[in-house]
């Protein structure tokens, strides 16, 4: 079956049925092409419609090229107009003025103004302007009487009664545009039906397979590996495999096969370097249920590796909330009491649980995570106690743990065999497995991760007291701005492997310290990923460059919900109105004109309500 392809050319009158002439020379038959008209304010509808339409590649220049990349991560190929093309143009306005001036738009990539006056043979001007409303001032206030730019300059010249005339880019740049788009989309739509097919083999399979890149970001991974995990791949992909889980870190070395305890399951793992023509280009990973017997448990010591935790001094904060609830935990680190760590979602209590392990005095025996809604009431004798059957002997994981930490979560969803059993382990100190009769003493601190507000459900009142016996309350990152900026940094180093620091970035460090995250560290750690990601893709950092990446990476419309849910909660006048206008320009990066698209009303109905005080 034959390609096909299919590229919007994002033009301006002129531009766009040169680029038609173009496209019939080139007789390109399998490729489909959407070609508009638009400018920066009506991208966005544009976009949207190309979208909708199936379109992933595009091709602009100047203004669109620029707009694009603040709105949009899709492929676009930039239509450029070259300093030729400009000094193209000023040559013709010779034939309408004397004093000439070439318009851009803010955020298209600059031109030298001052090699174009040199080869000009006298000075040329040069108006920038951001939304096309400012630029009816710029040229009436201006005294150039003769305009070079796109149509839309051509409009307001006209408007203003000064002479003008279109830059264009050439046949050639054209040519050019077009046919590395088609290439890219060409590799785009192979890469797509590779990966389509090595998702459904992948898929296809009982055990759990993760494949990341040479830098250990995870790429891929299938159905059987989230259920492991915990994790969708939504949340997955993208992320360093270190993070979904410390003991799954890629090591140079690490044995080909090994054993973790993954949220209280013990796995057999392989971990393999993937190579193309002797190129390394990430890992194989795969997850299998072990399903060794217990006599061999019992004859030879099986070695649970120790889980990469966190330590006190790891701790982010700078923060008076976060401070006081690091300084009681390191007070209670070597208590045998059970504790509980309470807080809301996202706010990573598991690290206060590694900081309770990891510097107490069990730092070198087991640290097991057990999620308890994954055990049902069927197996929970014999996941938890172990069994001493002979035909199906097994170690249980409160036996594994011996002497260290087991973390619980989920506790209110789990079923009372659970609770039972849990019950008389930290009641008594000492489980007799199932099936057996001897009993077996137990050493294990218990810590339990609690989420607020916490549900009792079904929970037994008495394991429920026993478990709080110790309360660490984790405060959520709204009760710790301070601490919003070095965490981010934080996370952005981890996902860059190099220092990154934002002191110098105000408007960033604005739009971060603002902003709610209802999603808490969470949200921090997956924002500050993809912040990552864009940064290595950019490989430069410029204040608006940042900016936009911090917008982008938090995500416009949740900044946006975020403006008009300050203003639905004040009496709503016109410095309220105002205010909620601010907050959209200064933290979601709109113009006032997009603004009043946004809220369906147009730019002089947006000056009016703000102006009535």
């Amino acid at each position: 079956m034959k390609e096909s392809y299919k590229i919007c050319f994002l033009g301006y009158q002129g531009l766009t049925e040169m680029a038609r002439k173009t496209i019939e020379d080139m007789k390109l038959s399998d490729t489909e092409f959407m070609l508009r008209d638009c400018t920066p304010d009506s991208l966005r509808a544009v976009l949207d419609e190309a979208v909708t339409a199936g379109y992933e590649i595009f091709i602009g220049g100047g203004s669109n090229y620029a707009r694009f990349k603040q709105i949009s991560s899709m492929y676009i190929q930039e239509l450029q107009v070259t300093e030729v093309d400009y000094l193209t143009a000023l040559r013709k306005s010779e034939a309408y003025g004397h004093n000439p001036a070439i318009v851009l738009y803010k955020y298209r990539q600059p031109i030298d103004i001052a090699v174009l006056s040199q080869l000009f043979g006298r000075q040329v001007g040069l108006l920038v302007y951001e939304e096309t409303g400012e630029l009816k001032d710029l040229i009436e206030e201006s005294n150039y009487d003769v305009l070079i730019g796109t149509t839309v300059v051509r409009s307001y010249a006209l408007q203003g009664n000064r002479q003008y005339v279109l830059a264009y880019a050439g046949d050639k740049t054209i040519r050019s545009a077009i046919s590395r788009a088609r290439n890219s989309a060409a590799f785009i739509k192979k890469e797509q039906r590779l990966a389509v097919i090595n998702r459904a083999l992948i898929q296809d399979t009982n055990i759990g397979i993760i494949i990341s890149n040479e830098d250990g970001y995870v790429t891929m991974i299938n159905r059987v590996a989230e259920k492991y995990l915990e994790v969708d791949a939504g949340a997955a992909n993208g992320r360093l495999l270190a993070e979904l889980q410390r003991n799954l870190a890629p090591r140079e070395d690490s044995a080909s096969e090994f054993f973790r305890i993954i949220q209280g399951v013990r796995l057999r793992c392989t971990q393999k370097k993937l190579f193309v023509k002797g190129e390394f280009i990430g890992y194989f990973t795969t997850l299998r249920i072990d399903n060794s017997k217990l006599a061999t448990a019992r004859n030879k010591e099986v070695p649970l590796p120790m889980e990469v935790a966190y330590h006190w001094h790891d701790m982010v904060t700078e923060s008076a909330a976060m401070r006081k609830a690091i300084t009681y935990g390191q007070q209670i680190t070597d208590s045998w009491f059970p504790c509980a760590i309470i807080g809301e979602q996202g706010t990573h209590k598991k690290l206060f649980a590694e900081c309770l392990h990891s510097d107490s005095s069990r730092a070198e025996k087991p640290l097991i995570m057990l999620n308890l809604s994954t055990i049902s009431e069927n197996d929970a004798g014999r996941h938890l106690l172990g069994c001493s059957d002979p035909k199906e002997p097994h170690v249980g994981l409160l036996e594994m743990a011996n002497g260290g930490t087991v973390v619980l979560s989920n506790l209110n969803y789990s079923n009372r065999a659970v609770q039972a059993c849990l019950l008389d382990a930290v009641t008594y100190h000492q489980i007799i497995p199932t099936g057996g009769y001897k009993k077996i003493s137990l050493n294990i601190r218990f810590i339990t991760i609690l989420d607020t507000p916490v549900y009792m459900g079904e929970i037994n009142t008495g394991l429920y007291s026993l478990l709080t016996t110790q309360v660490i309350e984790v405060p959520p990152i709204r009760a710790r701005k301070e601490d919003i900026v070095p965490l981010f940094e934080r996370e952005i180093e981890l996902c860059i492997n190099k220092p990154f620091r934002l002191k110098r970035f105000e408007k960033a460090i604005n739009v971060l310290r603002w902003y709610e995250w209802r999603g808490n560290l969470s949200e921090i750690q997956a924002c500050a990923a993809r912040f990552g990601l864009s940064y290595l893709e950019r490989s430069s950092a410029t204040p608006a460059s940042v900016y936009r990446n911090v917008i982008d990476s938090i995500g416009r419309k949740k900044i946006i919900k975020q403006a008009e849910d300050n203003f639905n909660k004040t009496e709503q006048t016109a410095t309220d109105f105002s205010q909620m206008v601010n907050e959209m320009c200064d933290y979601a990066g709109m113009t006032q004109a997009e603004v009043a698209e946004h809220l369906e009303m147009s730019r002089t109905t947006l000056w009016r309500k703000m102006e009535q005080n």
